[in-house]
């Protein structure tokens, strides 16, 4: 199944590894854990095609977070809320530690690639160069590349630490965020 904004969904959401059905369909296939969604209604689990489809809408669950204020004044109210709702309901969640505004840059949103370590910059400026504000801190490239893994991260597994930075694509630029457990 592929997300147009979220590129390796098996090896870096949240998903369920017990037989949890989905709660829309029953499937016991790949199915992200609802225990890390948003919403009034509580869920177990949901299957990529429920989410891909929009079912977390019929619940007002959402998986992400983003800066509404900036898609609308970017795009305008209505291409800004079809678009909000693919990030909000129909895209896995970031494996954030906290919440985090997925990125919008150049009137769209950026593609999550994965979890990063230091094998996926050429080098430590074209890292400083990828990174968003947060809108609360300073960044700090150097402190931040000092945290990043010498080695690569493939999976949720490789890559939960107590600081991570989230590589994402938009165009030909790499941008990150970091995150704090």
């Amino acid at each position: 199944m592929a997300f147009q904004y979220f590129a390796d969904p098996e090896n870096f959401a949240f998903l369920r590894d017990d037989d949890s059905p989905c709660a829309y369909c029953g499937s016991t296939g790949l199915r992200l854990d609802g225990g890390n969604l948003y919403g009034t209604s509580q869920i177990e689990a949901v299957c990529f095609a429920c989410i891909e489809r929009g079912a977390l809408i019929e619940d007002d669950i959402s998986t992400n977070s983003v800066n509404i204020n900036q898609v609308r004044e970017a795009l305008g109210r209505d291409t800004a809320e079809e678009l909000t709702n693919t990030i909000i309901y129909r895209t896995p969640k970031l494996p954030t530690w906290q919440d985090a505004f997925w990125p919008f840059v150049d009137g769209d949103f950026a593609v999550f690639l994965k979890i990063a370590s230091k094998t996926d910059f050429v080098d430590q400026t074209q890292f400083a160069e990828s990174i968003l504000p947060d809108g609360v801190s300073v960044p700090n490239p150097e402190w931040q590349w000092q945290m990043l893994p010498d080695h690569p991260i493939n999976n949720l597994k490789d890559g939960q630490y107590d600081n991570s930075v989230y590589l994402f694509r938009r165009n030909d630029r790499l941008l990150t965020i970091w995150d704090a457990n």
